[in-house]
């Protein structure tokens, strides 16, 4: 009988180890990460892709504000890429036959795109 509790007991401090050598494991394998992030944002390429995901932020907040002004009080009001293509379409006199609005609903889609893959990738990439 006593050599099973002292089994039982190993058994148990064994498990206990492996898991707090897994968790080590894991904690040094994200330090490891956040420090290729760390030397990541200092490139050009890193700051580029920060600057666009604060922009990407900007966006969804007003995208998310403006959707909820417009649930409750509806208007005719034109989304930042609808505004942005007729600006950009009447200073440059650009294919003065294309349709805006159609054009801005796509890109505003594409937009809404990247945004959605970049989370499922960070979700996917984090699990």
């Amino acid at each position: 009988a006593n050599d099973q509790y002292v089994m039982d007991a190993l058994k148990t401090e064994v498990n206990a180890l492996e898991e707090v050598s897994k968790n080590l494991f894991l904690e040094a394998h994200a330090m490891q990460q956040a420090k290729v992030r760390m030397v990541e944002s200092k490139t050009l390429k890193g700051r580029v892709k920060n600057i666009l995901g604060h922009f990407l932020v900007i966006y969804c907040l007003y995208r998310l504000v403006i959707s909820s002004r417009h649930l409750f009080f509806p208007q005719g009001d034109l989304d930042p890429v609808s505004k942005g293509m007729q600006l950009f379409m009447k200073h440059f006199n650009i294919f003065p036959d294309l349709n805006v609005a159609l054009w801005s609903q796509n890109l505003s889609l594409m937009f809404i795109g990247i945004v959605v893959g970049n989370s499922m990738r960070n979700f996917v990439k984090n699990i």
